[in-house]
């Protein structure tokens, strides 16, 4: 995966002042024109992505567990990767024609890659101010999705999303756990129960590409997925694609069965 450094220009963009946000829709109501940063991405060759930078915080920015996503991705877009992963369950379904929800998608790299696949893509994020931008990179590279909020503590938004977008094939996100203190660890649980609830009726798999950060944080984050899910280190090596960093790793979760009373 290539990336260039750095970003390659700046134009004039239309950009969101506020965004409304209701039942998960973004309405701009205001706008100015500013000077935005641009980066491309190759996936693959003969492919370009190119994202506009915006937003605030962690979530204006691409990350390398997102590049390593999307270059996994990009080599192996029938998703063989999990069938080896889970020989034991169900076959997973190509990209293609299939439903994939990203969570926590920041400027939306690992969903405009799918979507290039031929995936029907829902970007979403916990972050108002980024909305707009994940719309202009998907429609600047020719992407058809939806973008919408989505806080993993709203357990009924989560609901809403899994039975209009049901049966949902996968879902992904890249680095989505961060930071030492209380509310994000809170965040990490909400987390865990926004995948369960997106995932646990229709036994769909999640690919999480995760950057260990705090030995601490994460073993609790990884002993709560472990309870409500089968999670497996995938072997990228298999289609050609290594992760960037020992400390990056990709997992393959399945939803557990419910335990018998």
């Amino acid at each position: 995966l290539r990336s260039s450094a750095p970003p390659l220009g700046r134009r004039q963009a239309a950009a969101a002042v506020a965004v409304a946000v209701a039942g998960g829709a973004v309405a701009v109501v205001a706008e100015r024109a500013v000077a935005v940063d641009f980066e491309e991405f190759s996936p693959k060759p003969g492919r370009t992505i190119r994202l506009e930078y915006g937003g605030k915080g962690v979530a204006g920015a691409t990350w390398s567990a997102g590049k390593f996503l999307a270059a996994t991705l990009a080599a192996d877009p029938q998703l063989s990767l999990l069938a080896r992963t889970f020989p034991d369950g169900p076959r997973p379904k190509p990209l293609r024609g299939s439903s994939v929800v990203e969570l926590g998608a920041g400027l939306g790299l690992v969903s405009i890659e799918a979507g290039l696949e031929g995936a029907r893509v829902v970007v979403t994020d916990g972050e108002a101010s980024v909305l707009p931008v994940e719309e202009r990179n998907l429609r600047a590279n020719g992407v058809t999705g939806e973008v919408m909020r989505l806080d993993w503590a709203d357990g009924e938004g989560a609901d809403r999303l899994a039975a209009r977008s049901g049966p949902l094939d996968l879902v992904i996100g890249a680095d989505l756990v961060y930071g030492l203190d209380d509310a994000h660890f809170q965040a990490h649980q909400a987390l865990v129960d926004c995948l369960a609830r997106l995932t646990s009726k229709s036994g769909t798999y999640t690919l999480l590409a995760h950057t260990s950060r705090s030995a601490k944080r994460e073993a609790a984050f990884m002993e709560a997925l472990d309870r409500r899910f089968d999670r497996r280190v995938v072997d990228t090596t298999a289609v050609g694609v290594s992760p960037p960093s020992p400390i990056i790793k990709l997992y393959a979760l399945r939803p557990r069965a419910p335990s018998a009373a």
